[in-house]
């Protein structure tokens, strides 16, 4: 009961609570090919909840649909879609964590927890935006391990020592975090030109680069967009081929038909494509983007 309604809160929140159903099939299938029935018969049974309240959105079972369209629309275009990069440090020890988890897990006979870590993992591996929950569930594997190595009773004579060490490290954030609070909730200048956003002239069609677009839906809702984060629903084309005129690349001209404003980081190609056109006419400058309207 508890993992069906838990469930219905997740995939009403976000699709991806079918990680969590393939997670608890993934434990059921090692449970029962290590002869553990009862075990294996539970995690179906709660496996089979979290299918029938996945259900329960306003796609309904257009879920798996809508899930195989967002991954088609987002893979090799959307940062966090991206598969696992050779060359990054970060990605590769935070594999490696779960790698170790998944390794310890299997070696202690907890199925339940390698089927979750064992499938977390292979996603991790085709899209980095799974490495950060293959972390946090590996962590609780490998702090019991160390509670029962060795090494326990050697930490648990330096525990103050510890204990001041994790706070030290725990200062600046504390205080990063209370600097904070006064402009919580404030738009990056570094990313989102809110003063830009309030120069564009009223009920003008613009053409936006892909971070901007949700911004200035939000700020200007009287502004049409030519692009916003959804990438599922533009369709990966559209995404890509805004992406080449971002870049200054193919028919700018063709493309930037039936627009009047355009609003773009200043370093992109097409911002150096507009300030050399007569035809444009820049009308403000932030660090993160440059307006340009049509004369």
């Amino acid at each position: 009961m508890a993992v069906g309604i838990v469930s219905a809160v997740w995939v009403n929140l976000h699709a991806g609570e079918l990680l969590g159903v393939a997670m608890i099939c993934a434990s059921a299938v090692l449970l029962f090919a290590g002869r553990d029935t009862r075990g294996s018969g539970w995690c179906w049974i709660a496996g089979a909840a979290a299918l029938a309240a996945s259900l329960l959105n306003p796609y309904g079972a257009g879920l798996l649909q809508h899930a195989a369209q967002v991954e088609s629309a987002s893979s090799g275009i959307v940062a966090e879609w991206q598969h696992l990069d050779p060359g990054s440090p970060m990605q590769w020890s935070m594999l490696t964590i779960g790698l170790a988890a998944l390794l310890l897990a299997a070696r202690q006979r907890n199925l339940a927890l390698a089927g979750e870590l064992g499938i977390v993992a292979a996603g991790a591996v085709l899209a980095i935006r799974l490495l950060p929950i293959l972390v946090f569930l590996a962590l609780p594997v490998l702090a019991a391990a160390v509670s029962q190595s060795p090494w326990s009773g050697y930490v648990h004579r330096r525990r103050m020592l510890l204990y001041l060490v994790t706070a030290a490290g725990l200062v600046p954030v504390v205080v990063l975090a209370l600097l904070s609070l006064g402009h919580i909730g404030r738009p990056d200048p570094a990313i989102y030109p809110s003063e830009l956003v309030k120069d564009i002239p009223p009920h003008c069609r613009l053409y936006n680069s892909y971070e901007l677009g949700s911004f200035v839906i939000l700020e200007r809702p009287d502004v049409q967009v030519s692009l916003d984060s959804r990438n599922d629903l533009y369709g990966r084309q559209r995404v890509l081929a805004a992406e080449q005129v971002l870049r200054g690349q193919g028919d700018v001209a063709h493309e930037l038909t039936g627009a009047n404003c355009v609003l773009v980081p200043p370093a992109t190609g097409l911002a150096t494509w507009l300030r050399t056109n007569q035809a444009w006419k820049p009308i403000g400058s932030e660090p993160a983007a440059v307006l340009f309207v049509r004369r």
